[in-house]
Parts: C-alpha cells; sequence; structure tokens
C-alpha cells in the first residue's frame, strides 16, 4: 500500500525535492488535500502580481502538475486573487473557492463563489440564492455535513465576526444566527474540523492577535475551550489536526514565528513541539495540509523579509505509523474479469459478465444474493444493468466505494439498481452525490429517478406528482400535456412549456432541499427505514417461496461484512492444516491475502488434497491470527499483545501476504515493549524483517541513548548496515 515516506524520524523536518511544473513563489494561496495523497494548490501573491494558477502536487511521487492558469480568466474560471479560502467536499471530488482579494488589496475584494471538479478538471463559478456573504479576504471556509461554513475575515476597512452557511444541496446562503458568546472579530485566523465541529484558531485585527481556540457545534453553538496566550497571539499562520491535536506553525505579522505548537484538546493545554533536522525560517502566509503522518508546509513569505517568497514544499513527521483501512479484497476486484477457482459465481449483465463469490456476496449483498440460481455446476446471477454499472457496483461491493468517475445518467442507473436490491449505504452515497451536483441540465432527470425509485414516499414521489398536478392545473387540465407529463414524454413539449415545466421542478427540488430534508444524517436514516420496508415486503414472498430469507444488516459496511463472513463457517470451502491443529477458511479470501495460498489453490498441479493443504512451518497459534488479518486488517489481531505480534511476522513473511502493515502496526507499537535491555534485540529483529517504522522508531531511541548504547559489547556485533545506518541518522541531528 502506498504511503509518504520521506525517510526521517518523528519530529523531524525535511524538504522534498519535488518534480514537475512547481508553482511560483508565492505567499497568501490556498491548499487542499484530496484521495490522502494530492495536494492542489490555488491562487496567491508572488510580489508583483496576483495569481490564478492551480496546481497539484502528488505527494506520494512528489511531482507537481499545473492544471489552469489564465492571464484573462473566462467566465467559468476564477479571477486571480490572494487570501481567498479554499475548501474541499471529499464526498463529491469538488474544490470550492470564495473570495479573496484581487491586485489592490483592500478595493478588489470578491464575493464569488467557484468549484472545480477534481475528475472532470473542470471549473465552474456556483450562483447562489439567499443571504450571502459579503466581499471579504481573510476569512475561513470549511466543508462540514455537506455545508460550506464561512467565518469572519475583513473587506481592508472593518473587520468580521459573522458566520455564513451554504447548504450545498440546494446552494441557498443563510446568515447563521449562532447561540453562545460568540469569537471576537478577526481575520487571518484558521479553521479545522473536528468530527461534526469547526474549530477556530488565532486570528486578529489590527489591534489584536488571539491564541485562543473556539468551537462550534452542530447546533451552531459557540465556546471557547483555550484562551492561554500560548502560543502568542498570531494570525497568517496554518493549523493542522491530527486526531485529539491541533499542530500549529509560524505565523505573526509584525513579527514572523517559526514555532512549532499542539494544542490537546483532551487536556486543553498547549505545548511547545521540540522540531528537529533543518532548521526553519520564520515564516507566514504559507499553506499547509496533513497526509497520512506528515503535516506539508507550502510556500509563503520567510525571515522578516516582505518580498522573500518560497516555492519549497515541507514535511513534518507527526508519528511513525498511522493505520489506514485497507479492503482485503483488492486482488479479487482486479480480477473480476478472470474466471477460476477463486470466483464460484457469474454476474450476468446485459452486455457482458463478471465472476465473483458467493459467500462474499451473501453478506455484503443479501437481497442480490437471493437471485443466485444454479446452472449446471456453476452459480450465477443475473444483474439488469450494463457492465458498466456492474463494474460501479462491484467498487462498492469490494472497496466499500462509490465510483466518483460516473456521471449522472449512470449514477442513476446504479442508484437503481442498489434501490432495487435494498444497498442501504450505496444508496446513501449516491443520493447525496447526486444532491450535491443536480443542477438545472439535469434535475429533470434526477427528480425522475428519485421518484421512480421511491418505496413508500422516501424520495417523495408524491410531493413531486402533486407539483405535476398544480402545473397541469395551471395550464388549463389539457388531457395531451398530463400525458406526456405522466409518462415523462417531456421532448414533445414545445419549447416554452417545457421551461416553464423545468422551473416547476427545479423549484420543487429546491424546496424539499430548504426544508433540510436531504441533509446526510437523514438521508441514510430514512434510506435505512425504507430498505427495511422494502425487504420486509420481500421476504414475506421469499418466504412463501423458499421459506427463508437472509435478513439484512443496517450496518452493512465491508468491515462488518467481512467479519460475518469470518465467522460464517459454514461456507468456508478449505481446510488449513497446521501443526497442532486446523482451520477451515474461504479460499477465495486466502487467494486474496497470500501469494503463498494463492500459487497452491489456483495451481492445478499443486501438492495438495482437494479442499485441504497442509502447512508444516507454521503452527496453528501463529495460523489462526494470520487468517484473521487476511480477513479484517489489523482489527483482526488487536486482542493480542506485541510481544505475540511480533512473533506472527517471520510466518507473514512465509505466507507472502499481500497486507504489508503488518510490520507498520507492531512497529507502532513497540514503544510498549523496547527498552535498554532489548534494544540490540529488537533493533536486530526489525533489521531481518525490513520493518521499516519498527526499525526508525527503535533507531530514535537508540539514537537519544547513543552514549550509553555505543560503550556496549552489542555494538560491535551489529551487522554493517545497521551501524552504517545509525550513522546517517546521527549526522540528521
Amino acid at each position: 500500500m502506498e504511503r509518504l515516506d520521506i525517510g526521517i524520524p518523528r519530529g523531524y523536518w525535511s524538504t522534498i525535492n519535488c518534480k514537475g511544473d512547481l508553482p511560483r513563489p508565492k505567499s497568501g494561496h490556498s491548499a487542499v488535500q484530496y484521495k490522502g495523497r494530492e495536494m492542489y494548490v490555488f491562487g496567491g501573491f508572488d510580489g508583483n502580481t496576483v495569481l490564478n494558477e492551480l496546481g497539484c502536487l502528488d505527494l506520494y511521487t512528489q511531482t507537481w502538475t499545473k492544471l489552469h492558469e489564465e492571464s484573462s480568466p473566462g467566465p467559468n474560471m476564477p479571477s486571480p486573487r490572494c487570501s481567498h479560502a479554499a475548501a474541499i467536499n471529499k464526498q463529491t471530488g469538488c474544490m470550492y473557492i470564495f473570495g479573496g482579494s484581487g491586485q489592490h488589496f483592500g478595493y478588489s475584494n470578491k464575493a464569488d463563489l467557484f468549484k472545480y471538479t477534481i475528475s472532470t478538471k473542470a471549473w465552474n463559478e456556483v450562483l447562489c440564492i439567499g443571504e450571502a456573504p459579503s466581499a471579504r479576504y481573510g476569512h475561513s471556509m470549511q466543508c462540514i455535513n455537506g455545508n460550506l461554513l464561512i467565518f469572519g475575515g475583513s473587506d481592508g476597512f472593518k473587520f468580521f465576526g459573522d458566520l455564513y452557511l451554504l447548504d450545498l444541496s440546494n446552494l441557498i446562503w443563510q446568515k447563521v444566527k449562532t447561540k453562545g458568546t460568540s469569537p471576537p472579530i478577526r481575520y487571518k485566523h484558521s479553521a479545522l474540523c473536528y468530527g461534526d465541529k469547526m474549530l477556530i484558531i488565532g486570528g486578529g485585527d489590527t489591534t489584536s492577535h488571539y491564541g485562543d481556540v473556539w468551537t462550534l457545534d452542530s447546533t451552531f453553538t459557540w465556546s471557547q475551550i483555550s484562551n492561554n496566550i500560548v502560543p502568542s497571539g498570531r494570525s497568517c499562520h496554518t493549523a493542522e489536526i491530527c486526531g485529539n491535536e491541533i499542530y500549529l506553525f509560524g505565523g505573526g505579522l509584525e513579527k514572523r514565528y517559526a514555532d512549532l505548537w499542539k494544542y490537546c484538546l483532551t487536556k486543553n493545554e498547549w505545548t511547545e513541539v521540540a522540531q528537529r533536522g533543518p532548521a526553519q525560517p520564520p515564516r507566514n502566509f504559507h499553506s499547509s495540509v496533513l497526509c497520512d503522518e506528515y503535516i506539508v508546509l507550502f510556500g509563503g513569505n520567510l525571515n522578516q523579509d516582505t518580498n522573500n517568497r518560497s516555492n519549497d514544499t515541507l514535511v513534518y513527521r507527526l508519528a511513525d505509523y498511522l493505520p489506514v483501512y485497507r479492503s482485503p479484497l483488492l486482488q479479487l476486484e482486479e480480477w473480476l474479469d478472470r474466471p477460476g477457482t477463486h470466483a464460484d459465481t457469474r454476474l450476468i449483465f446485459e452486455d457482458g459478465e463478471l465472476y465473483s463469490q458467493q459467500s462474499l456476496l451473501k453478506f455484503r449483498v443479501p437481497l442480490l444474493h437471493q437471485f443466485i440460481e444454479q446452472f449446471g455446476n456453476q452459480k450465477l446471477i443475473r444483474v439488469p444493468c450494463s457492465i458498466k454499472i456492474g463494474r460501479a457496483l462491484c467498487s462498492f461491493i469490494y472497496k466499500d466505494e462509490l465510483d466518483m468517475t460516473l456521471n449522472t445518467t449512470d449514477a442513476l442507473n446504479l442508484l437503481s439498481i442498489a434501490t432495487k436490491y435494498g444497498i442501504s449505504s450505496l444508496m446513501t452515497k449516491i443520493i447525496l452525490y447526486l444532491f450535491y451536483n443536480v443542477s438545472h441540465e439535469n434535475v429533470i432527470e434526477v427528480t425522475n429517478c428519485l421518484s421512480q425509485n421511491s418505496i413508500g414516499g422516501i424520495l417523495h414521489r408524491n410531493e413531486l406528482r402533486a407539483n405535476r398536478a398544480k402545473y397541469i392545473h395551471e395550464q388549463g387540465h389539457r388531457p395531451e400535456l398530463s400525458s406526456m407529463i405522466a409518462s415523462e414524454n417531456l421532448e414533445k413539449l414545445t419549447e416554452k412549456l417545457y421551461f416553464s415545466y423545468i422551473k416547476y421542478i427545479v423549484e420543487f427540488f429546491e424546496d424539499l432541499q430548504r426544508k433540510r430534508i436531504y441533509s446526510p444524517q437523514k438521508v441514510e436514516s430514512i434510506v435505512n427505514i425504507d430498505v427495511q420496508n422494502q425487504l420486509k415486503k420481500k421476504k414475506d414472498k421469499k418466504v412463501k417461496e423458499e421459506g427463508k430469507f437472509l435478513i439484512f444488516d443496517e450496518e452493512n459496511s465491508l468491515y462488518n461484512s467481512l467479519e460475518l463472513l469470518h465467522n460464517d463457517d459454514q461456507s468456508k470451502d478449505l481446510t488449513l492444516i497446521a501443526e497442532g491443529g486446523e482451520i477451515k477458511v474461504h479460499s477465495f479470501m486466502m487467494v486474496s491475502g497470500s501469494i503463498f495460498f494463492r500459487s497452491l489453490i489456483l495451481n492445478p498441479f499443486a501438492e495438495s488434497q482437494e479442499n485441504q493443504i497442509q502447512i508444516d512451518t507454521v503452527p496453528i497459534e501463529a495460523l489462526i491470527p494470520l487468517t484473521k488479518y487476511i480477513y479484517l486488517g489489523s482489527q483482526g489481531i488487536k486482542e493480542i499483545s506485541i510481544e505475540e505480534q511480533s512473533q506472527l511476522v517471520p510466518y507473514a513473511d512465509y505466507l507472502q501476504l499481500t497486507n504489508p502493515d503488518l510490520k507498520d502496526i507492531i512497529g507502532a507499537s513497540i514503544d510498549d515493549i523496547i527498552s535498554k535491555e532489548n534494544v540490540f534485540e529488537y533493533l536486530n529483529i526489525a533489521h531481518q524483517m525490513q520493518a521499516a517504522v519498527m526499525k526508525k522508531k527503535i533507531i530514535e531511541y537508540f539514537i537519544e541513548n547513543y552514549a550509553e548504547f555505543v560503550e556496549r559489547e552489542e555494538m560491535s556485533a551489529l551487522p554493517v548496515e545497521i551501524l552504517v545506518e545509525l550513522h546517517r541518522w546521527r549526522a540528521k541531528i
């Protein structure tokens, strides 16, 4: 699994030597992170010119790509600006830009909103209604639960402490009436998401600079959780959140800073964080994102020189390893087109077929599984959609993800399949995606599909019919019009009637959104209830036909499905015989999770009995947790100690597990067992296992106690490679 790995220990800075088309040195730009590895940087000021360039840095390959820049931007491209605000809606893959200042600071402020769709690389101005924020710069913006929240800022003459909300599903601005004591007016602060809360850190005006922390909860109630003047009050800094800790770096106006502070949200206290590696110059008006266990900084003004701007990219390592859940089914998804012993079920689509696993479908899409047919010695399921939609369905089955490259028509077709087979979590993902992407061009298609897929009023079919009835009534009860609209045969309408009807549908849709019927939480709740009603109807029918029915699991996440699969002994088809005992497993899970098992199961000439594999080199005490790890990842071994986990590594290497995180999981917890007595032993083990995270943490501990360890006899017995590595790490200090 790819990760950002700069090769520095925890608490160290390093500069990334990036490739590609680097942005110009600048300040006052914005940065957002997407998909864990992409940093999008927009706008800024290079000392002479305000910019509207957009660049993307792939942090894993450390390569910059210039995406857009126009000296004379068209209607869909933001004009040059700096000190604007940017936010990312990770559900839809859209970046939003609001406000900022043009070339004449304070006299060319913006109040426009633009959307950049990452999948299509397209800009669009977002036209909204309602009470919108005034033109401003130095404000903050965050995307929380499908809403944009804008706070504070300045127009160059006065400062703001107001809060505005834009519901992205209906594009209606509203000025929020908050509860509690509001933060003082400010600009050039930081804002972060913390669950469903927004945090405000620092900022100021012409006379005051704050070091406080405020929280805004889901009821729009402000609370001050820190009023410490530590760090010293400042603005133009950056802040990132990792777990329950806020990390603030640099900033300052009259005086620039290069310090790093940590605020613990559970302890409500600031502490200064030690910085190692290359000394960092004071910096303000820079940007930052969080990538894996690193803070990534870009650009800004350096030192105390107002004209010394940078385009360097720096990383600071917060931790040695942050575990990320990884689907254990990725190999099977790659083999959807490939028949073989790893797949016992054919998914038959209108224009092709894919190869899947019955036991997996039983828990991932239980209602679809009910339609399985026996055809000779094969099992098959007929799914009434194209293979393109089938692949999108399989993306959910195997990865718990919605394919964000789908266009509106494809998403609606996938919604029809998800509704037909009661896949509530997929329905929720698609519906939210559609709500955030509805437009005048696709609103009829979206609303008609939602109406057709409604079960008992979930998607307001009755309200839509009432809206149509109202329209037909106002047109004078014309039978041919009623017939065309009822059958959705809209192409026969005259242009005037067609656009008149669109207006009604749009108003209907916006009215539903205005009532917040389609908030993410409400959608999920309604979908689950509605699916249960649908399944109850189909369950009654199935009981009459077969006398049995698999109850649908509302918590149908990939992890929960795999946990049910792991516990389902009845469907396991392979016995692993090891020293001291045996265990039953699903052969397709072993194919996906272990190259060793894959070579035996898929090789017709392998020396193994049918449905059995003999493993003489792995004891049963190690095989049981390792197979559970194949199903469930780190959660599968969380109940055994770190010492027991470390003993699994040689056997994991022997079985060639495809999930490479085991060594890193162990390495992340090595602090619990490392000591002066065993440091040489574990350093050798980490070296032999090629466990990078474990080795880094042990070397860091070794370097901290180097004066004591260098005199011990075990030092001379260390391999040359370790001695060289220790020397290199000491040189970094």
